[in-house]
């Protein structure tokens, strides 16, 4: 560890927070909203990601169709198909839900994130989270594993809600117990925390300064 420094609050680049722009929210949350046939009050789950067993989809899937209280849930990304990615029962459940939307990846992303009222990311490993962050940049709060990454995205309940990986029953009660709490708020809270602490042209001063410092400038 005498060997690597971690520069201003980590992460693989901060986030660009002139394109997730929270002032956009509104008008992207009604445009993404309204393509995909959803009511503008109607609760919205999202995941963003490759869909595959790591990243807690069967977690994601069990926990959701378990919830009674009106709600949708977005899976947005690439479908990974393969005995060690899902449960069959569950795929096929999932398919045949009409609340759980699967759609491709897409390159206008923050508009996506607008659009959702909880992240899930339920991951039973990760390298930092990037999604958390992107996604709290406009506003949108996260439930996310208790693992090195994505706890270093968040301030535990007051970003995000924080549970153990691998456990469908603690993302259920998660999950249940957001929808019930003033979720905007913590999406306003993730964005000041995302501003202050992973703007990327600020990490960009940082990194650079490190350089300096590794060539013996000033």
């Amino acid at each position: 560890k005498e060997k690597a420094t971690v520069i201003w609050n980590g992460s693989t680049g901060g986030v660009d927070i002139k394109r997730f722009d929270f002032s956009q929210r509104l008008r992207w949350r009604k445009e993404i909203r309204d393509k995909l046939g959803l009511k503008s009050d109607e609760f919205l789950f999202g995941f963003v990601g490759r869909v595959n067993r790591e990243k807690g989809i069967n977690e994601i899937i069990e926990a959701f169709l378990e919830i009674r209280e009106k709600c949708k849930l977005l899976i947005l990304g690439r479908l990974e198909i393969g005995k060690d990615v899902y449960t069959l029962d569950n795929l096929e459940k999932a398919k045949n839900d009409k609340r759980i939307i699967f759609h491709n990846e897409v390159s206008n992303i923050e508009k996506y994130y607008a659009a959702m009222d909880v992240l899930l990311l339920p991951s039973y490993r990760e390298g930092f989270g990037n999604v958390v962050i992107e996604a709290a940049s406009v506003g949108t709060c996260a439930i996310v594993s208790k693992i090195p990454g994505p706890v270093d995205a968040v301030i535990p309940n007051v970003t995000a809600i924080l549970i153990n990986p691998k456990s469908s029953k603690e993302l259920n009660e998660a999950m249940i117990r957001v929808m019930n709490l003033d979720y905007r708020l913590l999406g306003e809270k993730a964005r000041e925390y995302v501003v202050t602490h992973f703007n990327s042209e600020e990490l960009n001063r940082y990194i650079l300064q490190r350089k300096k410092e590794l060539l013996g400038l000033k």
